[in-house]
């Protein structure tokens, strides 16, 4: 009977206090109220202090520190012990320091990690390039270009003309006729004498077989040289030709060997005369 007076006079302060919540933060404690005993009940008097967050129950008297009754009220989380006033800290204030820590730890260690792990595969990476170097595949594409050159191309082999002959001989019917022609060659002049010599053209010379031999060119020869060793007659060379027709002026060489013009001075044919025709 005494609990559930108890807990009757708990309910109405509670109704008392409830239409002031919204002015709770800014309200002083109430002077304390004392609930007296019903008649035909024991006298025990209790007290109520009416904090902003919190409503205290003491039951005067009581000395009692061993587990009492525990009334929870529902303004703003306070626990409200019978016989002692007792505030508990809300949970949410003290789990917020121990999550907080919590999370600053858990974020350490997460960094911590992340750059392990970066380093790590920076270490990966360098003895993976140590070992498998990069290589390089690199294609050369041939640049093709027309040149044209304007030439001329001589195809085949060069042959050598060919004169070809064929000869007959027939017996003949009549008689055949033949311009006579006078035999040519050339005849040289020595000079030993110190001075120039000169021979005019047209100088007739009789050669061994009896031929006369014109010049058909004037003769300057030269003088000769006595400081060299042995000493060199001055020459020149000038052309003639038989004064007959015919063959017989075909002389061989050196058939003109003789005296001429001068004192000191020599005629000879070194080539033999031809081309004389009867």
């Amino acid at each position: 009977m005494q609990e559930h007076h108890l807990q009757k006079d708990t309910d109405t302060s509670v109704a008392k206090l409830t239409p002031q919540e919204a002015d709770q933060d800014t309200e002083l404690p109430r002077e304390d109220e004392a609930i007296t005993p019903l008649e035909g009940e024991t006298g025990e008097t209790i007290h109520i202090h009416y904090f902003p967050d919190a409503i205290v129950i003491l039951r005067e008297g009581e000395e009692d520190t061993q587990e009492e009754n525990v009334i929870d009220s529902t303004v703003a989380g306070t626990t409200i012990t019978e016989g002692d006033t007792e505030q508990t800290p809300e949970p949410e204030q003290e789990a917020e320091p121990q999550r907080n820590g919590k999370g600053r730890a858990r974020l350490a260690l997460l960094s911590v990690s992340l750059n392990s792990f970066l380093i790590l595969s920076c270490l990966l990476l360098q003895v993976y390039l140590l070992l498998n170097p990069p290589t390089a595949t690199v294609t050369l594409m041939p640049k093709s270009q027309t040149v044209t050159l304007p030439g001329t191309l001589q195809l085949g082999r060069i042959l050598a003309p060919l004169t070809l002959i064929q000869s007959q001989t027939v017996p003949t019917t009549g008689k055949g006729h033949q311009i006579a022609r006078a035999a040519t060659g050339f005849i040289t002049f020595y000079n030993g004498q110190l001075n120039s010599v000169s021979v005019p053209a047209g100088t007739i010379l009789t050669s061994a077989s009896g031929m006369p031999l014109v010049t058909d060119q004037d003769a300057v020869i030269p003088p000769a040289d006595p400081t060299a060793n042995p000493p060199i007659f001055g020459q020149v060379t000038v052309a003639a030709h038989a004064t007959h027709e015919g063959k017989a002026g075909n002389i061989p060489a050196y058939t003109l060997n003789a005296p001429c013009c001068s004192a000191s001075v020599l005629a000879k044919n070194t080539t033999a005369f031809h081309g004389g025709l009867d």
